[in-house]
């Protein structure tokens, strides 16, 4: 016997494909936004803007590769990008996914020692040779 499948509801792979579309839009444009402001203004190039700097590489890198293929994989039930793709997709996924959690721990820890010492500037300085 054939089981329905809700995910193949019209309604339901239209709504999907609108909060993906919107998720990518907004994430490429606002990343990009982040990585553009960080690097073109020599005042907002602090240690601890570059935690924000890599963390918005590593979600840039996610919406690229990512977010347009999840829908169209999930709604079509095959891989049409080849073997390549097949292979350094995930990777590239992992990598980015890694970063982001490596960049988040870091801001984590930057705050924590912030609190816990306010009065001295441990990582505190700005970036001079990026």
């Amino acid at each position: 016997e054939k089981f329905h499948d809700p995910s193949m509801d019209v309604p339901v792979i239209v709504s999907f494909a609108i909060a993906y579309l919107l998720v990518f839009v907004l994430g490429v444009i606002g990343n990009i936004l982040v990585i553009y402001l960080t690097l073109s203004r020599r005042k907002l190039q602090t240690v601890q803007n570059m935690f924000i700097l890599n963390l918005a590489s590593a979600d840039l890198v996610v919406c690229i590769f990512s977010l347009p293929i999840t829908p169209i994989t999930n709604i079509y039930k095959n891989w049409y990008f080849g073997s390549v793709m097949c292979h350094g997709v995930p990777w590239m996924q992992g990598i980015a996914v890694f970063i982001g959690t490596f960049s988040l721990c870091a801001i984590s820890i930057d705050r924590y020692i912030m609190v816990i010492l306010p009065t001295r500037r441990i990582i505190n300085k700005n970036v001079r040779s990026f």
